[in-house]
């Protein structure tokens, strides 16, 4: 067992400059609008709020406007209501038959 030698291994310290910048953030400081990775994280979280807000409002929407429009006999026009047999008038409910 005194024969076992282990081999040091040296770590380099990370240098912080040396970190690559995400994808998103190459990207937009790629367009020369915003000159610093805080700024470039900013935008990109408004962004993200923008997005997240919209998709709430369209899945919103979806569940206020289920319920179809009811249309009554009455609302269809005289000339519609002539053409159209009586078993199939008959599935329209009526305003004034409760």
């Amino acid at each position: 067992m005194a024969s076992v030698q282990f081999e040091e291994i040296k770590y380099e310290p990370i240098n912080k400059s040396a970190i690559k910048n995400p994808f998103l953030i190459r990207l937009v400081l790629g367009t020369g609008l915003l000159k610093t990775r805080k700024q470039a994280e900013i935008l990109l979280l408004i962004i993200s709020l923008i997005i997240l807000f919209f998709s709430a409002k369209y899945i919103i929407s979806f569940k206020e406007n289920n319920t179809p429009r009811v249309i009554y006999r009455e609302d269809i026009s005289l000339e519609a209501r002539a053409t159209l047999p009586p078993d199939i008038l008959a599935i329209y409910p009526s305003k004034f038959i409760k």
